[in-house]
């Protein structure tokens, strides 16, 4: 049982840290300093964010309990990063 653990720490609680840190983020009413004005700076720093996210999944998608092929590891993470962005809007 401590092996389980052991692994769920390391390639499952940075994925759920992520995510709890992007949620919190989000439910600020105003995340960046006023006056800050960059076209489409949102944009870029969401395709940042859950491209961290991604990766972070493809990382604990690669752990040893599952083994996917790499096509399948990649769109896999993007579609749960995506079905998270879209609960999280």
């Amino acid at each position: 049982m401590k092996a389980g653990m052991n692994k769920f720490i390391i390639f499952w609680l940075p994925v759920i840290i992520y995510c709890v840190i992007i949620f919190a983020v989000s439910s600020m009413p105003q995340p960046f300093p006023v006056g800050i004005e960059i076209p489409y700076l949102d944009k870029f720093l969401h395709a940042v964010e859950y491209g961290i996210l991604s990766f972070l999944l493809i990382r604990a998608l690669r752990g040893p309990q599952i083994k996917l092929a790499k096509r399948s590891l990649i769109i896999t993470a993007v579609v749960i990063a995506t079905l998270y962005a879209a609960t999280d809007e």
